[in-house]
């Protein structure tokens, strides 16, 4: 059998009675009302009246003269499930990295650029727009609780050159339209001699 949890309201307390029988105080303090979240002792109610718990073992009270509904649950230090994976791009798209983590509470992120933390970049997915040869490198996240702080292994980000499609078009066709003017030269140079051997030969 699982344990029972008791809102002993007049003590302004959540109690849990063990299946041993044995009862311990999980948050608030006996005697003390007040509106505070905390762990243990810290945590403040005033005059919880009811009680319930979801599958993940997490429990919800009714703090009734606060007009709250509380959560209380066991911490849990954050845990990466899935690892951001190294990723590689042409310059001028865009590239997503991910991560996912579990935690008690729900912990927060940041993410690093070759070990430098980026502004904004405090989402589990980060997102990379137009990306540059500049943008190529290694890529971590750290995930952070109350209880503890966990990095993600580094992602390399590899970013080749976008081609150049139009440079060798126009090469091309630069050095074609040079041949028959050099053509055209010559055969003028030869029609100017064929005219002087032709004056010489009448005069």
């Amino acid at each position: 059998m699982g344990n029972l949890y008791v809102a002993d309201t007049d003590n302004h307390t959540l109690r849990e009675i063990a299946s041993s029988g044995a009862v311990s105080t999980l948050a608030g303090l006996a005697g003390s009302s007040g509106s505070a979240d905390g762990a243990g002792t810290a945590a403040r109610f005033a005059f919880p009246t009811g009680v319930a718990v979801d599958s993940s073992g997490d429990v919800y009270v009714a703090d009734t003269s606060n007009h709250t509904i509380r959560l209380a649950f066991t911490p849990a230090a954050p845990l990466i499930a899935q690892q951001p994976q190294s990723q590689t791009v042409t310059a001028g798209n865009n590239v997503t990295f991910s991560v996912t983590a579990t935690g008690k509470p729900a912990p927060a992120y940041q993410w690093y650029f070759n070990g430098t933390a980026m502004s904004g970049a405090t989402n589990s997915i980060l997102s990379i727009t137009n990306v540059q040869t500049t943008n190529a490198g290694n890529y971590t996240v750290t995930v952070t609780n109350s209880s503890n702080t966990a990095t993600s292994n580094g992602a390399t980000l590899t970013v080749n050159p976008a081609a150049d499609g139009g440079g060798g078009g126009g090469s091309g066709g630069g050095g074609g339209g040079g041949a028959p003017s050099l053509w055209f030269s010559g055969l003028l140079s030869l029609l100017a001699l064929a005219r002087r051997a032709l004056r010489r030969r009448w005069v």
